[in-house]
């Protein structure tokens, strides 16, 4: 186990500590100390949903109109989600009869809401054709829609209600474009985003620009450069009628500098050339733009000698660094740099750890000078100047060799500069040595101990990583498998009930996912679920792979507790309630293993559940949890009410089968009587599946030349074709050596083809009635090879012990 250096208390580290006893212990029926969701609801509110509950059932329209508009009233701007399913049935019966003012009321109810969902949507869309509303209001409503879809992870058609309501409303202002970046910042941050807010109205907002262009630079999201590229080409190109002020001209330069866009950068350098006025500022950042875009060597002497036409005395030191970075720019000779350094110290302005930073960034990135001309120029600064590289130098290194596939060279340059202060910057800079983690854990050469000790010296200039690394961490310490550890990293990383969503950390959601999913041992997942649940909010989705997987352990109470813990989550939070598929999944899965309590109050849930309707898929999978349990009334009882489901959606050959393998247990005159009543009873022809289990049932018992009769008979008296399946049954259930042979005999000279297909697979097993050396009856007998027989074969199972076969 990793050593920590400090220890959070983890609110859930109970859940994962490996040296808490057996973790059996978990599968009470508290389950694990999830969090708890959801907010007190105020009694007036829940007492007005009552009322609007109860008119839904009188179904008289207006008196629904006025229970939902008091609802409304009673929670103006903060719907509880649990309410949005009845505030949806309510609109349905309503709506119509609603003014726009009071749409719009109901709407900015329940837009903040997380799981407002269609609903939100289609009152939108309501208000939104209403004449009446000023074109404020639609921008408002506007607004908070685009924030409702942000939250709901819905980007692109956040995008696209932007981009529509920007172009089509000449209200739009300045302070509405500042507010929707302010949004798009604060939820689900995008770059593309910000491109759609600054390009789709039919005015250039200076401001909102510099803003725009300002949250881009300091951002880390994806598409960065790309969202920059196509504001600035649309504030500097596409339209000749736009004036960028100047200050904006020194910001979008600072933009393309900062993201290498070179292209544009070239074309917005010619662009300020003409129009930005040559004073010493701009000259300086106008050059800088010529070696950032890595230009005409010939535009930069020329903004040389314009700079140099200036009093030396009136050059500032950003001025010397500027002409700096140009000489190390247009040569590798370290002399030139020398001689110009000895200038700018004749001027009262001494080089120092910017200057350095700046020169060494330009030698390495753009002039792409070699790795002996950056060290010289490092050694000039370190050793004959006396200054030490800072965070700046050193990240300007490390991402060299990172980008060389030096990782352990990268890996000493931070371990052997501990006097650097990465905090100088730190967005600037840390980001390089959350890149050296990630390279650190991608790296198969690098010891995992050397990696987590990087991540603890990573964490004295930030508590918090990236969250490209803390997914690479993460990784690893799945690749340790050791829980305690993985629950510290997140405690650090996260807080102590951190409930982060799905969507927005969904690497890591994934991560744990794919790990649960690939353990052979119910305790390892059950412990990385406890982790996984007290970190990530579940989407319900979620679920039902997991519920699986803990039924394929063994562990279908832990399934359960699952399901348990979802309809809370339903109740409080409004997730979405355990759906059919999960409740057949669930029944197959607990009749299988045999676990009575879940399949008794599985049922009990489901008929409670007004969500789910019953069908014959439901049913059979119902009858087949009780008839795996033995439960006799139960059994009964749910397979009459199979007949009493209406003609051609009752019972099916599926619920025969079924039943056919129950009675089996009961005895054959059971079976004989189901098999001969229910083709002509319920209208059901027999398949392969009912005759397969009638002539097992006929074995079980004993009646082995009576079954070899029904099969030979079969396709002339059911017209049912002779399958491999059906001789695999007979020959392995027929129990005499004799009646093997004839089975044997019969079918190489009438299904050959199949016989030695079965042969070949080794799916024809040689068991026979034990040895009678203690005088017992025949169904003994019977009882001891059938036992055998099961234990010998995944392929057939008894009646008496499962029923999911076919």
């Amino acid at each position: 186990m990793l050593v920590w250096r400090s220890r959070p208390i983890c609110r859930a580290l109970h859940i994962y500590a490996p040296q808490r006893a057996v973790l059996d212990k978990l599968f009470k029926k508290d389950g694990p100390k999830w969090n708890k969701g959801g907010s007190e609801v105020p009694v007036k509110v829940l007492q007005a949903a009552q009322t609007l509950r109860g008119s839904l059932v009188d179904k008289d329209e207006g008196t629904i109109k006025s229970n939902l508009l008091d609802l409304v009233e009673k929670s103006p701007t903060d719907m509880p989600a649990h309410l949005m399913r009845l505030i949806e049935q309510s609109f349905e019966k309503a709506g119509k009869s609603m003014t726009g003012a009071q749409q719009q009321q109901l709407f900015r109810s329940i837009v903040g809401t997380d799981q407002g969902g269609n609903v939100t949507t289609r009152i939108y869309m309501e208000i939104y054709q209403h004449s009446s509303l000023s074109p404020c209001d639609k921008l408002v409503n506007g607004r908070l829609f685009f924030r409702a879809l942000r939250k709901k992870g819905l980007v692109d058609e956040s995008r696209k209600l932007a981009a529509a309501l920007l172009q089509n409303n000449a209200s739009v202002d300045e302070a509405l474009i500042k507010l929707l970046l302010e949004d798009i910042r604060d939820i689900e941050p995008d770059s593309m985003s910000v491109c759609t807010v600054l390009v789709s109205p039919k005015q250039l907002f200076d401001g909102a620009l510099q803003e725009g262009l300002i949250v881009l630079a300091e951002s880390d999201w994806p598409g960065r450069e790309s969202a920059a590229e196509q504001i600035v080409n649309h504030a500097l190109f596409e339209n000749p009628h736009y004036k960028v002020s100047q200050e904006s001209l020194v910001i979008i330069l600072d933009t393309l500098m900062s993201f290498g866009l070179q292209h544009i950068g070239r074309r917005a350098l010619q662009y300020a050339l003409q129009r930005s006025p040559e004073n010493l500022e701009n000259l300086e950042l106008l050059l800088l733009s010529c070696i950032y875009f890595e230009d005409s060597k010939q535009i930069g002497d020329a903004l040389v000698s314009k700079i140099m036409q200036f009093s030396e005395q009136n050059l500032v030191k950003d001025t010397w660094d500027a002409l700096a970075q140009w000489t190390v720019y247009c040569s590798g000779d370290l002399q030139l740099l020398k001689d110009l350094i000895e200038k700018y110290q004749a001027s009262s302005y001494s080089p120092d750890s910017d200057t350095m930073h700046s020169v060494v960034l330009v030698a390495s990135e753009h002039a792409k000078r070699s790795e002996l001309d950056v060290s010289s120029i490092v050694g000039y600064f370190n050793n004959d100047m006396g200054i030490e590289s800072d965070a700046a130098t050193i990240a300007v290194l490390i991402k060299r060799a990172l980008r060389s596939f030096e990782v352990e060279k990268a890996r000493n340059l931070f371990a052997n500069n501990q006097h650097a202060d990465w905090n100088m910057d730190s967005s600037k800079y840390l980001p390089v040595l959350f890149e050296l983690v990630i390279a650190l854990c991608k790296s198969p050469f690098i010891d995992r101990e050397v990696v987590f000790d990087v991540y603890q010296r990573v964490r004295v200039f930030s508590q918090q990583i990236s969250y490209p690394a803390q997914v690479e961490l993460l990784k690893m310490f799945f690749e340790r498998n050791n829980q305690y550890d993985i629950g510290m990293f997140l405690a650090e990383q996260f807080g102590e009930t951190p409930s982060l969503s799905a969507h927005e950390y969904k690497e890591i959601y994934h991560a744990f996912v794919d790990k649960i999913l690939a353990c052979t041992d119910y305790k390892e997942a059950w412990g990385l679920y406890g982790i996984l649940n007290c970190t990530i909010a579940l989407p319900y989705e979620s679920y039902y792979p997991i519920q699986v997987k803990f039924c394929q352990l063994g562990r279908p109470d832990a399934a359960h507790l699952m399901f348990r813990h979802l309809r809370n989550r339903a109740k409080k939070e409004g997730i979405r309630p355990p759906g059919r598929e999960m409740y057949l999944m669930l029944f197959a899965e607990y009749g299988r293993w045999l676990y009575e309590e879940g399949v008794k109050e599985l049922e009990t849930y489901f008929r409670m559940d007004l969500n789910n309707d019953l069908d014959i898929e439901l049913m059979n999978t119902m009858l087949l949890a009780y008839a795996n349990l033995q439960e006799s009334p139960k059994v009964s009882d749910l397979w009459f009410e199979t007949l009493s489901f209406p003609l051609g959606k009752g019972a099916n050959n599926y619920s025969v089968t079924i039943m056919l393998k129950y009675l089996t247990q009961v005895s054959l005159e059971a079976v004989d009587d189901l098999w001969v009543e229910f083709p002509e009873r319920f209208g059901i022809t027999p398949d392969e599946s009912n005759l397969r289990q009638y002539i097992v049932a006929n074995c079980y018992h004993g009646y082995y030349t009576r079954a070899f009769e029904v099969l030979k008979a079969a396709p002339e008296t059911y017209g049912i074709s002779i399958s491999e399946s059906l001789i695999e049954s007979l020959y392995n259930w027929t129990l005499i050596d004799t009646r093997k042979a004839l089975i044997e005999r019969w079918a190489l000279e009438t299904h050959k083809d199949k016989w030695l297909a079965l042969k070949s697979q080794n799916k024809l097993k040689t068991l026979l009635l034990p040895e009678n050396s203690n005088n017992d009856s025949a169904e003994s007998l019977r009882a001891q090879a059938i036992q055998e027989l099961e234990a010998s074969s995944k392929l057939v199972k008894a009646a008496h012990r499962t029923y999911d076969e076919d």
